[in-house]
Formats: structure tokens, C-alpha cells, sequence
């Protein structure tokens, strides 16, 4: 089991219930997964700031799904 294996999973089931993504589930989770530890990254080394636990989920899952805002979106957050 790799570390984006559960971004994989999630993108498949996405995929199978009709939702059209932007490439390979593979692909997709293992950029996912580059995002997550470069952004590790720089807020570590950034002074004084601080980073809420949902930001990357938010960016993630509202860059593949949409804003909250577009109608007939739903919160898969929560």
C-alpha cells in the first residue's frame, strides 16, 4: 500500500459514480500526494504562520468538484 492509495481509492469510486476527472486516478492521487508534502514543506519552514487542517482538503476537493456556491454541488467534507 502506497501513501496516496486512499486518494486513489477515493478518486475510482468518484470516477465510478459518473464524475469525469481530469486524468488517471493514479496519476491524480500521486500529484495530490506531491502537493500534500510540499506544502508540509513550506509551511514548516514559513515563520508565523498558520495552516487549518482542511485547507488542502478544500483546495483539493473544490479544484476537482467545484465551489460549495455552484448549484447542485454537495459537501462531501462533512
Amino acid at each position: 500500500m502506497t501513501e496516496t492509495d486512499m486518494w486513489r481509492r477515493h478518486l475510482e469510486y468518484g470516477r465510478d459514480q459518473g464524475r469525469v476527472l481530469p486524468g488517471d486516478p493514479e496519476i491524480l492521487a500521486a500529484a495530490m500526494g506531491s502537493m500534500h508534502s510540499m506544502l508540509g514543506y513550506a509551511v514548516n519552514i514559513a515563520q508565523d504562520r498558520d495552516l487549518d487542517d482542511d485547507t488542502l482538503t478544500d483546495l483539493l476537493h473544490h479544484s476537482l468538484a467545484g465551489p460549495a456556491s455552484d448549484a447542485g454541488s454537495r459537501d462531501l467534507t462533512g
